[in-house]
């Protein structure tokens, strides 16, 4: 989950006269990727190695796919990611200066 980038479970309803707060659960599977800026709101569903592009919003009870890029206002499928490699994960050298 990069930098900026919100999780947004909970919101108000607009039906009711003073504004009920409720929360619905949102998931996010192994191996998503949610670049900077990005808005999941409540009750989503990202699939593994689905990936939401930078300032995307994907918007209430959106359903990802497994291995898709989502991005837009509202988020839409762009594209498959067309992944060929399989997942290692390994040691990172990070250096700070």
């Amino acid at each position: 989950i990069a930098l900026f980038a919100m999780i947004v479970t909970g919101t108000h309803s607009h039906k009711s006269k003073s504004f009920d707060y409720y929360a619905e659960p949102t998931a996010i599977k192994d191996n998503v990727w949610i670049a900077a800026r990005a808005m999941v709101l409540n009750g989503c569903v990202l699939e593994e190695r689905s990936l939401v592009s930078a300032g995307a919003v994907v918007m209430p009870h959106t359903h990802c796919k497994a291995g898709a890029m989502y991005g837009g206002v509202p988020a839409k499928c762009i594209k498959k990611r067309g992944l060929e490699d399989s997942l290692e994960l390994g040691v990172w050298n990070i250096h700070f200066r």
